[in-house]
C-alpha cells in the first residue's frame, strides 16, 4: 500500500484488523505438549505430541516467497533483473534464458535501480 501512495495512488480504507503485539503466545502449549511427550510411555502419544511440536514450527516457517523457474528472452531477462529478485539463471541460447525468480515487484531492487515503475510495469506485461 505504501508503494501504491508513492506512485500517486489513492486509497481508501474499507475497513481492517488492528492487532497488538503479543510475546511468547504458544508458550503453554509448548510446554504442555512438550510434558505430554516426556512423560507419556505409549508411543503413539509420544509420536502425536513431537507431531505437534514439529509441525507447529513448520507451519510459521513457511517460506511464503517461493519461486518459479522459467525460460525468458534475454529482453524480459534484462527488464527482471531490474526488478524481480532473481535467485538464478542459466543461459540455454542466444536468446533464452532459465531463471528463477520471486514473482511480484521487489521494491528494494526497484529503488535501488532508480527505476519509475509506471513505466516500466508496461513494459514488464507486455513480455
Amino acid at each position: 500500500m505504501k508503494f501504491a501512495q508513492n506512485n500517486g495512488y489513492k486509497i481508501k480504507v474499507l475497513n481492517g484488523y488492528t492487532f497488538s503485539i503479543s510475546y511468547n503466545i504458544f508458550t503453554n502449549y509448548i510446554n504442555t505438549i512438550y510434558q505430554h511427550k516426556v512423560n507419556s510411555t505409549n508411543i503413539v502419544e509420544k509420536s502425536i505430541s513431537k507431531s505437534l511440536l514439529n509441525n507447529l514450527l513448520g507451519r510459521f516457517g513457511i517460506k511464503l516467497d517461493k519461486s518459479i523457474t522459467e525460460i525468458v528472452s534475454t529482453k524480459r531477462f534484462s527488464i527482471m533483473r531490474l526488478i524481480n529478485k532473481i535467485s538464478g539463471y542459466q543461459i540455454l541460447w542466444e536468446d533464452k534464458i532459465l531463471v528463477s525468480y520471486i514473482p511480484g515487484l521487489d521494491n528494494n531492487i526497484i529503488k535501488s535501480n532508480n527505476i519509475d515503475i509506471a513505466k516500466i510495469s508496461k513494459v514488464y506485461k507486455d513480455k
